[in-house]
């Protein structure tokens, strides 16, 4: 779990021309999402962590976790979140 500082933004830099296709070098295949309690959430093409153990394929609706089916993918995700923070709270 990440919690994030009331004076930080989640994921604040700026993407939009990777987005929109001018600046595809800057970009990267995931998002990151503040949760509803202030706790870092990833997205990607294939996938969605949320920091209380909830894995949702992207391929199918969110209502089944399978994040017991999954253990490495959630074990990815999230050492991606954390290496995100470490990086952006430097």
């Amino acid at each position: 779990q990440i919690d994030i500082p009331q004076d930080q933004a989640i994921d604040s830099k700026g993407y939009c021309d990777a987005w929109l296709g001018k600046d595809l070098e800057h970009g990267r295949d995931f998002i990151l999402e503040a949760t509803n309690n202030r706790r870092v959430s990833v997205r990607t093409k294939d996938w969605k962590y949320i920091p209380t153990g909830e894995l949702y394929q992207m391929s199918e609706p969110e209502t089944k976790n399978v994040a017991a089916e999954h253990p490495d993918q959630v074990k990815a995700l999230k050492k991606l979140i954390a290496d995100e923070a470490a990086r952006t709270t430097k």
